[in-house]
């Protein structure tokens, strides 16, 4: 179980909490919509800027934020870089087609997956899913034991 990534008790233990960063609400209701007919997705909050999404994120330690590219106040890129100071979740970054941000920047900045807005939401889900599976086999490595000194 993913104890860095802040999987409440209640939840299954392969729910995969996501917190969606969008500044259009008619998309964020999209999205919302979709990951509810989904069993291993659960939407978690939603924040409409930049600085919200770094505060909810914080507080409510989902383990893939799905966020736009071009958030108002900071955009997407400044975002994922301050979420992955700390224990990072996931970060899946969604651009629209007036997007100057490439998937290099993304990674860069500390994305694990990179989606253009104008996929299917059967892409959008396949992200989610593969973002998932990342998060998986990080749980299965072995911890690596810590060395004391003499």
């Amino acid at each position: 179980m993913r104890d860095t990534c802040g999987v409440q008790a209640g939840a299954a233990p392969d729910t995969i909490r996501v917190l969606l960063a969008d500044e259009r609400p008619l998309f964020a209701n999209a999205v919302q919509t979709m990951l509810a007919t989904h069993p291993r997705f659960e939407l978690v909050g939603v924040a409409f800027d930049g600085e919200e999404a770094v505060d909810l994120a914080n507080e409510l330690l989902p383990d893939i934020v799905l966020i736009d590219a071009d958030l108002p106040d900071l955009d997407g890129l400044e975002v994922t870089r301050r979420i992955c100071e700390g224990s990072a979740p996931r970060m899946v970054i969604l651009t629209g087609a007036e997007s100057d941000v490439d998937a290099v920047e993304a990674h860069d900045a500390g994305a694990g997956a990179y989606l253009p807005k104008a996929r299917s939401a059967a892409d959008l889900l396949d992200t989610l899913e593969f973002t998932a599976l990342l998060l998986d086999a990080a749980d299965a490595l072995p911890q690596k034991p810590s060395i004391q000194p003499s």
